[in-house]
Order: structure tokens, then sequence, then C-alpha cells
């Protein structure tokens, strides 16, 4: 498959972007006969909507009187609209530390996630918050650069500053922050996400939000979606103010089993989408590039 092998080709070379989302910590199907049941309940983080549920039932909003039936249902299957909620009528810090707990602490990076850190990435950008690449990036003998966003207007951004990227020495920037931020700047609720699009076009020069060797870069090596949707409609907004569909010399890729079919006609190209679960692509790959199983 021709997209298949420039993807190959573009990892062996150390000239792609992986840009990871949710959706990678998916667990493989029990039906899998070689991963099923590889990466239980306990070890993963929860994702989308399970994660809008779990904050929806800790936030007391199923015997809130002031909702409607009706209304409850629609806040709980939005995470940014549960997640608001829960903040209101808790405190910021609660929601912080409620998503820490289920996300990030005592989880462990599955053999997929493994994988991908295992591959020569020299530049990885995430929407999660938790710290899972980064144990696997170090699992794996790496010592990550890690760049995180902040909702602080005047901050100075944390970008790459040695001579050459190094895949051993990754730069991760995690767009949507970190949950060990201490300034608890992770974009979550909407109205984190009304500021992070604010952050964004009113960022100019040292206070740019966005590295710049990530702006540099996505003009010019292909990127490789995994676990992403690309109907995130606040991050479209960001690729289109930081010119990603300004021609350039490489395709990137999405991988998805279930990719929206208006999404596809829009963005293909600049995009292609290759239909396949994380599960089914990540051990391609990693045996394509390393010639080994992945482990």
């Amino acid at each position: 498959m021709a997209d298949f092998d420039d993807i190959v080709n573009a990892v062996k070379a150390k000239e792609c972007i992986l840009f990871l989302g949710a959706g990678v910590h998916n667990p493989p199907k029990d039906t899998d006969p070689i991963y099923g049941g590889c990466y239980p309940e306990a070890d993963r983080p929860p994702v989308g909507a399970d994660l809008a549920t779990i904050l929806a039932d800790a936030s007391g909003l199923n015997s809130d009187v002031d909702y409607s039936k009706e209304a409850k249902l629609a806040i709980a299957g939005d995470l940014k609209r549960v997640s608001l909620y829960y903040e209101i009528t808790k405190s910021r810090t609660d929601l912080v530390n409620k998503v820490r707990d289920v996300v990030s602490d005592n989880k462990q990076p599955s053999r997929a996630l493994r994988a991908l850190a295992a591959l020569d990435f020299p530049i990885i950008c995430t929407t999660n918050y938790d710290k899972l690449f980064e144990r696997a990036l170090i699992l794996e003998g790496k010592d990550p650069i890690v760049s995180a966003y902040s909702n602080d207007r005047f901050a100075i951004t944390k970008d790459y500053t040695g001579p050459k990227l190094n895949p051993r020495k990754p730069f991760l920037f995690k767009i949507h922050g970190d949950i060990d931020d201490p300034t608890d700047s992770i974009v979550i609720t909407d109205e984190d996400y009304i500021e992070f699009i604010l952050r964004i076009i009113w960022g100019i020069g040292q206070f740019d939000p966005i590295p710049s060797i990530f702006t540099f870069h996505l003009r010019f090596w292909p990127v490789l979606f995994v676990g992403f949707s690309l109907m995130d409609y606040n991050l479209r907004l960001v690729f289109k103010i930081m010119g990603w569909e300004i021609p350039k010399p490489k395709q990137s890729y999405s991988i998805g089993p279930y990719p929206d079919g208006l999404i596809r006609k829009k963005y293909d190209p600049p995009v292609k989408f290759v239909v396949q679960d994380v599960w089914s692509f990540v051990p391609d790959l990693y045996e394509a590039v390393t010639g080994n199983p992945m482990p």
C-alpha cells in the first residue's frame, strides 16, 4: 500500500511528526487473536464519554434539581460541559485532582503506546494531559524534552534549543496542557477551549503558546495522527492559524477505524485517512520499521 509505505519511509528517515489523541489509549478488541485482553481497564485511562460519565457521577449532576433529566443527559455526555459543571459546583483544583486520579495516577502505557515510543519520532504533539507517553519514552530508554501549553498569556513557552533534533531526546509538546502543571492549564472545559483559542490568536513572539519547532516542521514534515479525530473543531482552527494547509512536500495521515465522511472529503488532501484501529496499524508500522514483531 503506497500510503503505508510512505509513512514507513518518513518514520525511518526520522522526519515525521507524531500526533497523539486520547484514542491511542483504546484497548484492543476482546476478539483480537493476538492482543485481546492485553490492556486491562485498571491500567488504561478512560477517554471521551467514559471520562465525562465519571465526572458527571462524581460531581452530583444526576441529583441536581435545577436540571431536567434530558438536560442532565446532554451535559453528562459532553466532556467539555460536564467538566465545567464539575469546576463550578466544586472547584478547579478538585476538577484537576479528579482528572489526574482517573487518567494518570497508577495507569500504565499500553504495548501499542510503547511501540510508538520506541520508534524514532523527533517531534511528538499530544492532546493528552496524562503522563503515559512520557513513561513509555523513558521505558524505551529515551529522555524526552517536554513542553506544555500554559493559559498564562505572558508565559514563555518552552521550545527546542538543541543544535539538531534527536529522536533519543524527542521534543514532546502537550498542546492541551499537562495534568501535573502547577498552573492548572489543562484544556478540558468549555471556557478552557475559549481561552485556548484566544491564547493562540494573541500569542506573539516569545509569548506564542505553540513552540516554534513544532510550527516550523508542521509545514514541511508529514503528520501521523493516531487516536485523534480531525472532527476536533478547535485544533483544526489552530492548524489553520499555523498555516497547516499551506502546500507542503509531504502528505499527512490520519489513522482511525471510523473516519467522519465529511471531514474525509474536506481534508483528503492534505490528509490521507488510513482506516485501521491502533491495534492493527501500530503493530504493522513497528514491524515494517524495525523488522521485528511488536513486543
